[in-house]
């Protein structure tokens, strides 16, 4: 059984959340015995990402577009975007309907439509990752037409990323096929830690993401540092991504009105899955603000598992799946949704209780043992796409 990965979304082998998650879904399918493929259209530009095509990880990898070099001018990059549809047209022409599956990988954009269209005339099956749904916060007409319609009722199966999105997409088509799977990670990325010993840890939060994308969560937990900050605890704040100079000039402004330092905040830019991990080991403890919304209540936050295999404490809120899954002083913090003083009570806790602390340690690498290591879906997962493939 073949599993081929059509995305415009992702860059690869290095990218980002959505990156890290199809790996991980790749490696599992790859463990199970199927063979896995990743075909791209991503007109983002990434420099880590160097080579149109290859293997990283037992993985294979094309982009449709035939470049990596992506820091063009917007017609040029309608050229590669066309230049992309006629290649993976001739792709899923050559895919047999017996062995293949389509997994789409675009939300509700033009390409996954696109791409819908191409597998329904060479009659291949097809499976959607849907690992977001805040469309009707967002507004967007053509994406919530496509997400609402084609995306969910045309195809034959999703894969989702938490039950409120199964619970959503079984209510527009209760005949697609659903799995969910949660975020995952690769254990062996993160070494070995004794049970009843933390790694040495650092004095700083840790955050990790799309700056732009997610500033309101950034400029929160700037509000809560400055209060942890004026009663004596002092330690920085680091965040990695890439962010713009009006992201950068928000949270100066916010950090000088609230009385945080500047000095304390130190913003790494994008890095590379070396870097990055280096920073997540080394972190005291990690901040993932929820917020009372759709976009919280149906998403699971990707860094929410790598946190989790560092072993470090994790303050965040009881919403959505991450309320159901994760349990309150026992493998992380939650602090009540938008309140900055609540988040800084919990803050303090971390400073002020070494024993809550180390058990948080110890027990959030337990439970992402347990739940989030992506070798223990080989088999189902497996057992998933054939399911499809034989109905």
């Amino acid at each position: 059984m073949n599993i081929n990965l059509v995305t415009d979304i992702i860059d690869f082998p290095n990218g980002t959340a959505g990156t890290m998650r199809v790996k991980m879904i790749g490696k599992a399918l790859l463990e199970s015995g199927c063979n896995f493929s990743i075909y791209t259209n991503t007109l983002k530009n990434n420099i880590f990402n160097n080579s149109a095509s290859g293997i990283d990880e037992g993985i294979e990898f094309k982009y449709l577009h035939g470049t990596t070099s992506l820091n063009k001018i917007k017609l040029v990059k309608l050229f590669l975007f066309v230049k992309g549809i006629f290649a993976l047209n001739r792709i899923l022409s050559s895919k047999n309907k017996q062995i293949d599956i389509i997994y789409i990988y675009s939300h509700g954009s033009i390409f996954n439509l696109i791409t819908i269209l191409l597998c329904k005339f060479y009659q291949l099956r097809i499976v959607q990752e849907i690992n977001e749904w805040d469309i009707r916060e967002n507004k967007k007409y053509l994406n919530i037409f496509i997400s609402e319609g084609p995306m969910v009722k045309w195809s034959d199966a999703a894969l989702v990323i938490s039950k409120k999105i199964k619970e959503k997409v079984l209510s527009l088509n209760p005949d697609l096929k659903v799995y969910t799977l949660p975020v995952l990670e690769d254990p062996i990325k993160f070494g070995t830690h004794k049970a009843d010993a933390v790694i040495h840890s650092s004095n700083y939060c840790f955050w990790m993401g799309q700056v732009d994308g997610y500033l309101n969560d950034i400029l929160l937990i700037i509000k809560s540092c400055s209060l942890a900050y004026k009663n004596g605890y002092h330690f920085f704040f680091v965040i990695a991504g890439e962010y713009s100079k009006n992201s950068l000039d928000e949270i100066n402004k916010t950090a000088s009105y609230h009385g945080y330092p500047i000095s304390n905040i130190n913003l790494l830019g994008y890095l590379d899955e070396k870097e990055l991990l280096y920073y997540c080991k080394r972190a005291y403890f990690y901040i993932v603000p929820l917020w009372k919304n759709q976009k919280s209540f149906y998403r699971f936050p990707t860094k929410l598992s790598t946190f989790l295999f560092c072993g470090k404490p994790i303050i965040t809120c009881k919403v959505g799946d991450v309320g159901d899954l994760l349990t309150d002083n026992v493998n992380v913090l939650f602090y009540e949704s938008g309140d900055i003083q609540d988040l800084n009570h919990q803050i303090t806790k971390l400073f002020d209780d070494s024993s809550l602390y180390n058990n948080l340690c110890k027990n959030s690498r337990y439970f992402a043992n347990n739940t989030l290591n992506y070798s223990r879906y080989s088999k189902s997962l497996n057992v998933f796409f054939t399911s499809v493939i034989s109905n």
